[in-house]
């Protein structure tokens, strides 16, 4: 944190802000513990420096909704350490007791009156020592976190003039893009680079290693339009013979496989998925659907669903068990966000859909029924 002499406190964050609002919610927490004027701080990223990394992982890091979760008692902290220096370096220079002090929106206020701003004791605050302990303010007392405020970057990026990785310009500075395989692991067998040299604003081509004991080939060029052009340009070859070559059917055989087998009674009653199996016994089917991934391999989903509900959709045409209904109906599936597709497991399975939907965390069935998620596990349920 730096407060300049006109009382503008800029404050340098942990984080990369990536549109998700770090760069004015860590200033906030800050700022509130300081006691600072919110419309005089202002914030910048910090450095690759150790002291920017993230106090719970120890690394530098910016994800999994980490930011104010890891940061926010460091922050509180932060604010309120340099609150305590700036009341010593005006207690020192009013020759009172720091006790009889206060302060309010940037500024250190005595009891008969006396103020002096942050901006004027900035420097003989730096000089003190950086106390270890300080008491963190009563959360009714916040004015600054949990109230609506403008983003400290809104204005520079919706004006344009906020500068980005790929604005940077420096001295002598060249782009560099690089031709990946197009799997992993896979090595160049050939490369023919002449026309990609030829593209005006090409460097060099190289040829480079990466993870898993692959090969790639960079195009390093003046900038990264004609990069880009050049890796293009490139005709390449490569040899896949040392890959591991996927087969979905042997894919979906070994998935079938771990299915059937038998799982430990502890894993069960872990993720909580016995109770719901125990309440459908003997009225429900299932069937499992593959699902193709976006990388091509098949993901193998597992619908359950009511018999004998009323017709519907596609599958309306199918026969229909008469059994009631049972008091749940529940999905599993490796993500806890997509409604289930019920129509081809009906279809599979030879009966209709049900009326209740297998969906995800906070949708309703069409009863208007909420749909709960059993804690620790991939199952949804829809209950009565």
């Amino acid at each position: 944190m730096q407060i300049a002499a006109n009382g503008e406190v800029t404050v340098t964050i942990n984080r990369l802000e990536f549109g998700q609002g770090v760069q004015t919610a860590l200033p906030m927490i800050l700022a509130e513990e300081l006691d600072a004027d919110w419309s005089l701080v202002r914030s910048r990223h910090g450095s690759n420096d150790g002291a920017y990394i993230d106090p719970r992982f120890g690394i530098h890091l910016t994800g999994g909704s980490n930011s104010i979760k890891n940061s926010f008692t460091q922050y509180r902290e932060l604010g309120a350490r340099a609150r305590a220096m700036l009341l010593g370096a005006a207690a020192a220079r009013w020759k009172v007791d720091v006790a009889t002090l206060r302060t309010q929106a940037g500024t250190v206020l005595a009891p008969d009156g006396r103020k002096l701003g942050y901006g004027e004791l900035a420097e003989a605050a730096m000089a003190l020592p950086v106390p270890e302990k300080v008491t963190l303010k009563d959360p009714k007392d916040f004015r600054i976190i949990g109230r609506p405020t403008s983003r400290l970057d809104a204005r520079a990026k919706s004006s344009g003039q906020q500068d980005f990785g790929i604005d940077v310009r420096l001295p002598g500075q060249l782009t560099a893009v690089v031709a990946r395989p197009p799997v992993f692991g896979a090595r160049l067998a050939s490369v023919d680079d002449s026309a990609a040299r030829a593209v005006k604003g090409v460097k060099a081509v190289l040829r480079v290693p990466l993870d898993g004991g692959a090969e790639g080939v960079a195009v390093v060029a003046d900038g990264y339009w004609q990069a880009t052009q050049g890796r293009e340009a490139l005709k390449l070859q490569w040899d896949t013979s040392a890959v591991e070559k996927v087969d979905s059917e042997r894919q979906l055989a070994q998935y079938r496989e771990l299915a059937a087998s038998p799982r430990p009674a502890q894993v069960r009653r872990r993720h909580g998925a016995a109770r719901h199996r125990a309440a459908a016994t003997g009225s429900r089917v299932r069937v499992s659907v593959p699902r193709p991934r976006g990388d091509g391999a098949a993901e193998l989903h597992r619908c359950s669903f009511p018999r004998g509900a009323p017709s519907c959709g596609p599958a309306a045409s199918a026969p229909v068990s008469t059994a009631p209904p049972p008091r749940a109906c529940w999905a599993s599936s490796p993500s806890r966000w997509r409604c289930m597709c019920r129509w081809r497991a009906a279809a599979s399975a030879g009966v209709s859909p049900a009326s209740e939907r297998l969906c995800g965390r906070g949708l309703r069935d069409r009863q208007g029924r909420a749909c709960r998620r059993p804690e620790r596990t991939g199952a949804h349920a829809v209950e009565p």
